[in-house]
């Protein structure tokens, strides 16, 4: 399944970056050098989000005519050591020409003539023997396409689609490992610098030279990198060869990149110091080698990130318990919004005072500042937009939002079957056998020197399995620009509420639909069979209800034998014998014996429940059962009975409703998801008794 991201146009004015690539075919003797300065390979780079935290991206260059812009190369951009900018005497060539070509950023580099400067003459011949092998490129960006990975945390892929080359340096370490060596026509392995790495020299021909001296160190000729440089065959001709390169001062070379480190690590202090960044910062720079203009650009970055936050900073403080201040400051956006939508319920806590009143789209300009995202000049819907689609906080605030509105509204809502149930978790969506023992064998007495009889023990085998529920509700980005909070608060309680009905009606359609038990193929209410259905249907009355507790208690066991003793904890009417249930199970002192309740059915709890007499109605799954205005029932507490009624079943691990978000993929917005895995089934009918009433 491909990853989703979301894709957004960033242009800014950012650092000039450097990328390096090798040093392919060289030319000693118009010193020239031919060079593959990018291949476009993706380079892992940070972007600082504050003094100490950064984020790391991918960063890949679209490598095409279109794309990159070359008029400072083909002008003759200079190459330098190690991108020193600040002096021209750090300038080692210019560059003679560049040119795209098989997805690769191409360029031919001159040097100086012969004996101009002898330094440069001496980088030439390390070149030349294949000792300076890689070009870095110094760049800027124009425009840059970030997408965001499919979770938070995901690294980011900057596609920069159009960028500005300013100069070539070259450095120690590559960063475009993909760029490759370009052979030369006829080059053979034998003169290269290495087999990985080799170096191509094309000999001009020149007064004097023999035969015999090409065939010393011969040489097969390649095409030069000049433009309009018609190529010579020099196999036929005598050629002189390269003038080998002079010998290697090793002491003076330790002792250059001893002074060499030396200014590298006072540069970075006294940037450290200019800027007041922190000393961790100076210090990993100056251990891990960074070059002094990459340091610069770190520091550039840092001051970026502060400047471009132009909402004022709120400081928040650490919670005790461990949370850091990314986890802190989202907790107060959240308890500020539950305190705008529900004041009574949410209280606002002191962090959250900093954001109290914030309107969504500011909530969202906030979140984007502590990411280190640039909000400077945008709109409303640019912010909305940027909010969503990107690794900002803003989605999990309002997920955190919507999930404790809705938790709380499922919570709330009235639901009555509770305490006539039995509560369950399945491991699976498979059918889960409801296995009842028997009461056990009776024991049976043993004669003197007798034998132990053995019994045997009956189960019944009732299942339940557990269904999925949901819906899908898109929230478009103008819910946010139009402030609309009731959009984050109302909907999820109506997925509360919606949730909680869903239950009753499964459960209450069960109750009213009075199906098979598949231990007998019996109805769950029968009067002959199970002797739980009154056969006449009488009015709501102590009379009637003391019939119904008699016929509980005598309720058999499994075996047919064993008497249960069955005692009902509950009635259950519909709404129309409310006010008849609550004068009987009143308590009060009567005037003559004929008004005394007895004590066993005043002990009882009245349920009261609406869809008994309505029905319940629910196409979409599959529930329909009717119901009766005068039918009433009496029911065992699961918790304390030896018999069951309704068992209810909710997935392992997903007790509860569950709601997700996640950036709209249909909508221009915000997607959130509600989900139940819930099933019930009867377990036995030994639990409940039904009198069908009759009317008053």
């Amino acid at each position: 399944m491909p990853i989703q991201t979301t894709t957004a146009e960033r242009r800014e004015a950012l650092p000039l970056q450097n990328r390096a690539a090798p040093v392919t075919t060289v030319d000693a003797e118009a010193r020239t050098v031919e060079v593959v300065w990018t291949t476009g390979a993706s380079v892992r780079r940070r972007r600082y989000t504050g003094w100490e935290s950064y984020v790391d991206y991918d960063e890949i260059l679209i490598v095409s005519r279109s794309a990159i812009d070359l008029s400072r190369l083909e002008r003759g951009a200079p190459v330098l050591d190690s991108h020193a900018s600040w002096g021209t005497r750090h300038q080692l060539a210019v560059v003679e020409r560049a040119w795209i070509e098989d997805g690769k950023g191409l360029a031919t580099l001159r040097f100086p003539a012969r004996g101009i400067d002898e330094d440069i003459d001496r980088f030439f011949a390390l070149v030349a023997d294949g000792q300076r092998r890689n070009i870095s490129v110094g760049y800027s960006i124009d425009k840059v396409r970030v997408e965001a990975g499919e979770k938070k945390g995901d690294v980011e892929q900057w596609f920069v689609e159009r960028w500005t080359p300013h100069e070539l340096s070259f450095v120690t370490i590559p960063a475009d490992i993909d760029a490759q060596v370009r052979r030369g026509a006829g080059q053979t392995a034998e003169r290269s610098a290495s087999p990985e790495f080799p170096v191509t020299f094309t000999v001009r021909d020149e007064p004097g030279a023999t035969q015999e001296a090409a065939m010393a160190d011969p040489v097969e000729a390649a095409p030069s990198a000049a433009p309009n440089t018609q190529q010579t065959d020099t196999r036929a001709a005598p050629v002189q060869p390269a003038p080998a390169a002079p010998p290697v001062d090793t002491a003076a070379l330790q002792a250059s990149a001893v002074q060499a480190e030396r200014a590298r690590t006072a540069a970075i202090r006294l940037i450290g110091r200019t800027h007041k960044m922190p000393d961790a910062f100076v210090d990993e720079a100056i251990e891990k080698g960074t070059p002094e203009q990459e340091f610069r650009n770190a520091v550039l970055d840092k001051l970026a990130a502060q400047s471009d936050r132009t909402a004022p900073r709120t400081e928040v403080e650490i919670l005790p318990g461990g949370q850091d201040e990314t986890e802190t400051r989202r907790q107060a956006a959240i308890d500020a919004l539950l305190h705008r939508a529900a004041p009574s319920r949410f209280k606002l806590s002191d962090p959250a005072r900093a954001y109290r009143g914030m309107t969504l789209i500011r909530m969202a300009e906030e979140a984007l500042a502590w990411n280190g995202d640039a909000v400077r000049g945008l709109n409303p819907n640019e912010i909305a937009q940027r909010a969503l689609h990107t690794t900002s906080d803003f989605p999990a605030i309002l997920a955190a939002v919507t999930n404790k509105m809705f938790l709380g509204a499922y919570q709330a809502a009235p639901q009555t079957f509770g305490p006539i149930v039995r509560r369950m978790t399945l491991s699976d969506f498979n059918e889960s056998h409801l296995i009842r023992m028997g009461s056990g064998p009776k024991l049976k007495k043993i004669g003197e020197h007798g034998e132990y009889k053995r019994g045997s023990i009956v189960e019944s085998k009732e299942t339940v399995k557990v269904s999925t529920y949901g819906i899908v509700v898109g929230i478009t980005r103008q819910v946010i620009i139009n402030d609309d909070l009731g959009a984050f608060t109302r909907l999820p309680q109506q997925f509360g509420t919606s949730v909680a009905t869903l239950e009753s009606d499964i459960v209450w359609g069960l109750w009213l639909s009075n199906p098979q038990l598949k231990q007998d193929s019996t109805a769950v209410f029968h009067t002959a069979k199970h002797a739980n259905l009154a056969s006449s249907g009488t009015l709501l009355a102590e009379p009637a209800v003391s019939v119904g507790q008699t016929a509980m208690s005598k309720q058999l066991d499994l075996d047919g034998k064993t008497n249960l003793n069955v005692v009902p904890s509950f009635l259950v009417v519909p709404s129309e014998l409310r006010a008849i249930g609550e004068k009987m199970l009143a308590s009060f002192v009567p005037a003559k014996a004929s008004d005394v309740v007895p004590e066993s059915i005043r002990r009882m709890q009245l349920i009261v429940e609406p869809r008994l007499s309505n029905g319940v109605v629910d196409a979409d799954n599959g529930i329909n059962a009717s119901g009766s205005a005068t039918a009433w029932y009496l029911a065992v507490d699961p918790s304390t009975a030896m018999v069951d009624t309704i068992v209810v079943a909710t997935l392992e691990g997903q007790d509860g409703p569950y709601t997700e978000t996640r950036q709209g993929f249909d909508i221009d917005g915000m997607e959130i998801k509600c989900r139940h895995d819930f099933g019930a089934a009867w377990a036995d009918f030994r639990g409940a008794y039904k009198n069908p009433g009759a009317a008053s």
